[in-house]
């Protein structure tokens, strides 16, 4: 989702419901109270014990009413699927190779790596580049075959 509201935790829930318990029946004795009297100052902070209440639990209702929504927004927007991974393309990495930045191409083939695991492509380019431009690469080389051997069958 573009924006998510946090779900809220377990620790909010139970501190907003007795917030909501306490508030209401203050406000409710305080109602009692205005039906017994004239006096509005129960009226008011009868009324203002509900509104503490909803404060109280305005965080997780705002999440559960707004959840929903913007998952639809998001989806009406973003279609399903179109955000998991990005396309396997290997041009920065063989670009990289080109300029002799060879450290960079390594990079991008171990995040082509771990983006597209079932591809060869990337294990196969850097094993070659290791055994052509590193001398003393044998440990890495070896470690990429192990990888290849183990994901790609």
């Amino acid at each position: 989702m573009i924006f998510e509201p946090q779900p809220p935790t377990i620790r909010q829930l139970v501190v907003g419901t007795l917030w909501v318990l306490a508030c209401c029946g203050i406000g409710a004795w305080l109602g009692r109270l205005s039906d017994s009297s004239t006096n509005p100052f129960f009226i008011v902070a009868s009324v203002g014990c509900f509104l503490a209440a909803s404060l109280a639990i305005f965080r997780p209702l705002f999440w559960l009413i707004s959840w929903p929504i913007l998952k639809f927004i998001d989806r009406l927007f973003i279609p399903v699927g179109s955000n998991d991974r990005p396309t396997f393309d290997l041009t920065v990495a063989r670009h990289c190779r080109e300029k002799e930045r060879y450290d960079d191409a390594l990079d991008e083939y171990e995040r082509l790596r771990q983006l597209h695991p079932k591809r060869p492509e990337p294990y196969d380019e850097a094993i070659e580049l290791l055994e052509e431009h590193y001398e003393d690469a044998e440990e890495l080389i070896t470690e990429w075959r192990e990888l290849r051997r183990r994901r790609i069958r």
